[in-house]
């Protein structure tokens, strides 16, 4: 199978901000059963790095990395029913960290 773009998107979130969206087809495999691909990640311009990270792999499933600048193996597990539905609990946690919350 031959992996397919569904979104690449990066959009700036207020002055100091980048939100990065990826999602892909790949093969499904004990990685990846559903066959896709799903990288989401908050950077702080100030300081080059990134602050929020969700993503999907074995054995975690959908999970997000709240404390990514300075604990990357720190996860915690969601429960999604589709990518769509963790892309918005990303950008969810996005806005609390930039509005300070």
């Amino acid at each position: 199978m031959v992996s397919k773009l569904l979104r690449d998107t990066k959009a700036l979130l207020g002055e100091y901000w980048i939100a990065h969206i990826k999602l892909q087809t790949v093969t499904p495999d004990r990685i990846r059963p559903d066959g896709l691909k799903l990288n989401c990640v908050l950077l702080d311009k100030r300081t080059n790095q990134a602050v929020l990270l969700l993503d999907n792999h074995a054995p975690f499933g959908y999970h997000i990395h709240p404390q990514a600048s300075t604990d990357h193996n720190f996860r915690e597990e969601i429960v999604v029913e589709s990518p769509y539905e963790a892309i918005d609990i990303f950008f969810s946690r996005a806005k609390e960290i930039i509005h300070g919350k």
